[in-house]
């Protein structure tokens, strides 16, 4: 549902984007157009906040951590270049979290 004072313009986007469907992408453009608050991790909307078209709201609250999980199969042996990946992926969250805190 729309205001009366939206725009044309803005009309128009919004029909678009709810043709898309659902999902992250929809949920960023329709906070670039005004219609809500979203909850996404940062990375998805770096470009839009460094451009000024989102700001962040309730920087104070921010949401609790999410685990990640690194998934392979127990029954082989873990192969150097996985191993590897793991300890870089640890490393790479380690240094996130800890920079954000």
């Amino acid at each position: 549902m729309l205001s009366p004072d939206t725009s044309e313009s803005s009309r128009s986007s919004s029909a678009l984007v709810a043709r898309r469907g659902t999902g992250p992408e929809t949920n960023v453009a329709c906070a670039c157009l005004g219609l809500g608050l979203i909850q996404v991790p940062r990375y998805r909307v770096s470009s839009e906040l460094a451009s000024g078209a989102l700001v962040e709201a309730l920087a104070g609250f921010p949401p609790s951590p999410l685990p990640v999980n690194v998934l392979y199969s127990y029954t082989r042996q873990l192969s150097p270049r996985l191993r590897v990946f793991i300890e870089w992926m640890a490393e790479q969250f380690r240094e996130r979290l800890s920079s954000a805190e």
